[in-house]
């Protein structure tokens, strides 16, 4: 009797085990992910032939995840990477991230440093001394933003006074170079934050001219360090491509042109202690180290909060119901810049135009999403693009409705399925050291304009989304800036 009970248990434990075995969920290998086929004789040709157009990538890897799904794998420059699309997956990036996150960088940037051995700021540094000065600027730009609130408003200010004479000066309402000016407007916001005061106030021709330079240099960079992200740096230095020594010229004087306007800012100019400037130095930072982190910030800030603001003015001047909209909101609200509708049209922006399409992570350790394995040192993409217009995650995904992002339930039908569909500033420890500042300098700027003007657009075209390292459109943005008459409420029935 005893034997048979055993026995009965025995076969118990056995079936039961079989069938948690059978339950759980198999972990499939890395190479059954799906993807396009990888021919290593080919070599650095494959990426010409999966990836095809660099300013078309986001579209290429957008019908890749049509036919392959929301993870697929590819080879690119020789490291194995995957591409992600679901909102889920798109979050475990950030899960396996590690302490010390890692995140690709432009292969022509890398080249660069290494052959001249150059030391750089929180964009390039990796380990202990990444974490230790994050740290550092972290209690700066992402705690108490108080000191920086004057600031930015007074650079919006000044914006806003030079669109006017401008439009006055040349008797128009379109403004030729808004890219530009727009560059201007950010470079001096930084300065102005670094100083802790005007620059306006305080600099020659001299000094303009060189941030003019700077601007140039800065365009210069994106420019041509897209076009080398198909090309092998190294290889296009050594049969002396004319794109990589414009690059290589460009990255030179940036470093140059950050050393001068530091030199500027603490020896001919009146800084203040809220100014960043002091900041750093009350940190015992180096002034190399104060260098190294300055042009990040400016390279890093310049293109992406431009190209921003363009696609936001382009947005609001072709909707002339909702632009009446959110200007009601921000009069509506005099005291505040940074209106709920504001706020969410920063949102709705990001979404449709990610300034950074795809945002990846070095996997730190063995991980599993979607079922599948992935090895330690993959590198993970998400596909920002693809999530953010997936109509799984937004409904009308292709439309711009700000109004999906309210809280309040003025949504109407617009829903947000799943938020961390869009991660414009990335998450995690190594999210955007810079995304509050940005998002302030943005919303002050828009808030300011829609005061003074309205905006029509004359764009006669559709201006579409093209990859040049960012998000950029593939047109001139063109719009009519006529002054607003003042805002009233018909308060009658």
């Amino acid at each position: 009797m005893s034997w048979r009970i055993l026995n009965q248990i025995s076969r118990f434990a056995s079936t039961a085990t079989q069938n948690v075995t059978k339950g759980s969920p198999k972990i499939l290998d890395f190479n059954q992910i799906p993807g396009p086929k990888y021919y290593p004789i080919l070599g650095a040709l494959n990426d010409v032939i999966q990836l095809g157009k660099n300013e078309r990538l986001h579209l290429t890897v957008d019908e890749m995840h049509k036919k392959y799904g929301n993870i697929f794998r590819i080879r690119i420059q020789s490291i194995d990477a995957v591409f992600l699309s679901s909102a889920d997956y798109i979050r475990s990036i950030f899960a396996y991230e590690g302490k010390y996150p890692k995140h690709p960088i432009p292969p022509a940037w890398f080249y660069f440093n290494e052959k001249f051995n150059i030391q750089r700021g929180l964009l390039f540094m990796d380990d202990e001394e990444w974490l230790q000065h994050r740290q550092i600027m972290n209690n700066f730009l992402l705690k108490d933003m108080k000191w920086t609130e004057k600031l930015v408003e007074m650079t919006c200010d000044n914006f806003i006074s030079k669109l006017k004479r401008i439009l006055d000066s040349e008797d128009a309402t379109v403004v030729k170079n808004l890219e530009d000016e727009l560059y201007l407007w950010s470079i001096y916001s930084i300065l102005n934050l670094m100083l802790g005061s005007s620059t306006s106030e305080q600099s020659d021709r001299e000094f303009d001219a060189t941030v003019w330079e700077f601007v140039t240099i800065v365009k210069q960079i994106f420019d041509t360090s897209s076009k080398l992200m198909s090309i092998p740096p190294r290889f296009a230095d050594k049969i002396h491509m004319k794109v990589y020594r414009d690059f290589e010229n460009a990255a030179q004087k940036s470093i140059a042109i950050s050393r001068r306007l530091i030199s500027i800012l603490s020896n001919d100019m009146q800084s203040s202690e809220n100014g960043l400037l002091h900041k750093m130095r009350s940190e015992h930072l180096s002034e190399d180290m104060i260098v190294r982190i300055f042009s990040d910030l400016i390279i890093a800030a310049g293109d992406t909060t431009v190209t921003t603001l363009q696609w936001m003015l382009h947005s609001i001047a072709k909707d002339s119901e909702f632009q009446d909209k959110l200007r009601k909101s921000i009069v509506d609200e005099p005291g505040n810049l940074e209106s709920p509708l504001v706020r969410a049209t920063l949102r709705e922006s990001l979404r449709l135009y990610p300034v950074a399409p795809f945002v990846g992570r070095f996997i730190e350790n063995d991980a599993t999403i979607g079922g599948y394995g992935i090895p330690k040192g993959v590198l993970a993409l998400a596909s920002l693009y693809t999530s953010g217009r997936d109509p799984v995650n937004f409904t009308d995904a292709h439309k711009f409705i700000p109004d999906r992002w309210l809280r309040n339930g003025d949504q109407g039908e617009h829903k947000v399925f799943k938020s961390h569909a869009t991660l414009p500033f990335a998450m995690g420890s190594r999210s955007c050291v810079g995304k509050k500042i940005a998002s302030y300098q943005i919303h002050c700027l828009i808030s300011k304009i829609l005061k003074e003007f309205t905006l029509e657009s004359r764009n006669k075209e559709d201006v579409n989304f093209k990859l040049k390292l960012i998000g950029v459109p593939d047109k001139k943005i063109l719009i009519a800036f006529r002054t607003t008459m003042p805002f009233t409420i018909d308060i009658n029935p």
